[in-house]
């Protein structure tokens, strides 16, 4: 399987740049864990997961002044052939080991196409939102984990290190 961790620029929505700075093989049963570019997926023990997670960012490097601009999102990926309910509620984001209360409220809001009914094979569409006042209150290193588990599911997990500066 192939995932690719997609950051995109911090300009306008209208200029946004795509970039894939990472990509990243992972066989999900098998419990590999694999890294580029400071992102990392992988899986934990459990069923299979049918789906794999990507945690978006719009950039692993930038100073405490620039943190408005910082956005955060995910994509989820049906791996099997048939549609499933990728459970997307479910979803959770971690900063430094500590569950983001600031994400939980995004993503509890959310409802975008293909949440609730992702055919087989198909990439739910990027949804992101602006998280960097919120989740970075300090200049540092954080590690951002998005984990995803649902009932026998295998616990799925996307990941990268954020740097903040003064």
């Amino acid at each position: 399987m192939e995932s690719n961790t997609v950051l995109f620029g911090l300009g306008s929505w209208r200029a946004r740049v795509l970039l894939i700075i990472g990509a990243c093989s992972c066989v999900i049963s098998s419990g590999c864990s694999e890294q580029h570019n400071n992102i990392e997926q992988r899986g934990v023990s459990g069923v299979n997961s049918p789906l794999e997670i990507h945690l978006l960012v719009t950039s692993t490097r930038f100073s405490m002044q620039e943190r408005d601009r910082f956005r955060l999102g995910l994509t989820a990926t049906n791996t099997t052939d048939t549609a499933i309910d990728p459970h997307l509620f479910g979803v959770r984001l971690l900063v430094n080991g500590t569950p983001s209360p600031a994400f939980d409220l995004k993503v509890g809001n959310a409802m975008p196409v293909k949440w609730d009914n992702l055919p087989a094979g198909e990439t739910t569409p990027q949804v992101d939102w602006p998280l960097g006042k919120a989740l970075f209150t300090e200049p540092g290193k954080y590690e951002l984990v998005l984990q995803h588990q649902w009932g026998n599911w295998q616990q799925i997990e996307s990941s990268a290190i954020v740097v903040v500066t003064p």
